[in-house]
C-alpha cells in the first residue's frame, strides 16, 4: 500500500489564503519555470538511488538494529557513557552560547537562533569521538546497508530548545507533550539522499524536554512523485503566490503539519501512530528522515541535542536518469495552455 501524506487546504489556510488572488497564468508559468529544473534533478536522484534497502541483512552485529530501522523507521541505542560525557563537556560552551542567545532574543526565535554547526577543523576531537562511538555501535554498517552505499559523517550540529522558545513558537504544551495544534511541525526532510540521520541527546530527555517524535511506517512504500515534489518545494522556498500557482499534484510540501488543524481524520490517524523517542537510558536515535517526524516541544527545562549528518564515504559523480519525454510533454502542454490564455487576455 502506497504511503501518501496529508495535503493541507492551502487556499483556505489563514496564512496562505490572502495570497490566492495573486494567482494568474503568469504566476503559473513562472512557478513551473522555477520548479521543473529542481524536480528533474530530484527525480533523477530518486530513480538512481531509490528508497532504502528494506530487505538488506548484515552478517554480524548490527543486524537487529538494521531490522528495527527497516520496520519502524527509527531505532534507539545507547552511546558509551564516557565518550558521551567527553562530547558533552567539549560542546557545552557552544550550547551555552545558544541558550544565552535565546534569552536575549527579542520575539519569536528562528531556527538559526537555536542551532549551530560545528566546523570539523575546529572540532576535530568531537568528530573523532562521534565516529568512534558510532563505530562501536555498528552504526556505519547499519547505515551503509540501509542506504546501499558506504557513509561517513558529513557535519555535526548542536541545538537547544527550551520552554521559553517553545511557548513562543507553539503555545502551551499539554501533558502528552503536544502543542495546541496537534499536527504542528510534522515534516519529512528535504534531502533526497542519504535518507539516514542520527540524533544524540546530550542530556537526559523525557516527555518534559520535548523528545523527537516519529510516526513508524511512514518511511515505507512512499509515492515517489509526491515525495520528490515535497522535497523540491522544501528546498525551492517559493513565494506563496508561486506555490499556490503550482498544479494540484505539485502543491505539496515537506513541512505540512502547521497548515493543518490537527482535527482532520488523517491527522488523527497519524497522531494515533506517533511515538515519543525517549526510552530510559537510550540517547542515540537513528532514523529514516523520509518518515514523518518532529520534536522540541519542551514543557520543562531544555533539550540539548547533536544532529549527525552523513554523506557518501566515496564521492563519485554519476549521470542522472532523464525525465521521460511524456512528462516533459505534459509540462510543455500545460505551459502552452497558460500562455494561450495570457495572449487572449491581451
Amino acid at each position: 500500500m502506497t504511503t501518501r501524506l496529508p495535503r493541507p487546504d492551502y487556499f483556505n489556510h489563514p496564512v496562505v489564503a490572502p495570497y490566492a488572488h495573486l494567482v494568474n497564468d503568469r504566476t503559473r508559468i513562472e512557478a513551473m519555470d522555477l520548479f521543473a529544473p529542481l524536480f528533474q534533478r530530484g527525480w533523477g536522484d530518486w530513480l538512481r538511488i531509490g528508497q532504502a534497502a528494506f530487505e538488506a541483512r548484515i552478517d554480524g552485529p548490527g543486524d537487529e538494529t538494521l531490522m528495527t530501522l527497516q520496520r519502524e523507521g527509527v531505532v534507539l541505542l545507547k552511546m558509551d557513557g564516557a565518550m558521551k560525557a567527553r562530547i558533552r563537556k567539549l560542546v557545552s560552551s557552544k550550547v551555552d552560547a545558544i541558550e544565552a542567545n535565546l534569552a536575549a532574543c527579542d520575539g519569536k526565535p528562528a531556527f538559526p537562533d537555536m542551532h549551530a554547526r560545528l566546523v570539523k577543523a575546529d572540532w576535530e576531537e568531537v568528530y573523532d569521538l562521534i565516529t568512534r562511538a558510532l563505530a562501536d555501535l555498528h552504526v556505519f554498517e547499519v547505515a551503509s546497508a540501509y542506504v546501499k552505499k558506504p557513509l561517513r559523517i558529513r557535519q555535526l550540529h548542536v541545538q537547544l530548545n527550551n520552554e521559553h522558545e517553545t511557548r513562543l513558537r507553539y503555545g502551551v504544551i499539554d501533558a502528552d507533550g503536544l502543542p495546541a495544534r496537534k499536527s504542528d511541525y510534522w515534516h519529512i526532510d528535504g534531502e533526497i539522499w542519504p535518507n539516514f540521520k542520527a540524533l544524540l541527546y546530550l542530556d537526559d530527555v523525557t516527555l518534559e524536554q520535548g523528545p523527537m517524535r516519529y510516526i513508524p511506517g511512514t518511511h515505507r512504500n512512499l509515492d515517489a512523485f509526491e515525495t520528490v515534489a515535497r522535497k523540491v518545494n522544501d528546498n525551492l522556498k517559493l513565494s506563496w503566490p508561486h506555490f499556490l500557482s503550482l498544479p494540484d499534484a505539485l502543491r505539496v510540501h515537506a513541512l505540512f503539519g502547521p497548515f493543518m488543524t490537527g482535527e482532520e481524520p488523517e491527522a488523527k490517524a497519524l497522531l494515533d501512530r506517533e511515538v515519543a523517542c525517549c526510552d530510559e537510558g537510550k540517547d542515540l536515535l537513528l532514523f529514516d528522515n523520509n518518515g514523518v517526524h518532529r520534536g522540541g516541544f519542551v514543557r520543562q527545562g531544555s533539550r540539548r541535542i547533536m544532529q549527525i549528518l552523513f554523506e557518501p564515504a566515496v564521492s563519485k559523480r554519476q549521470s542522472r536518469p532523464r525525465i521521460s519525454a511524456a512528462f516533459w510533454s505534459l509540462i510543455a502542454c500545460w505551459g502552452r495552455t497558460c500562455k494561450d490564455s495570457l495572449r487572449r487576455q491581451k
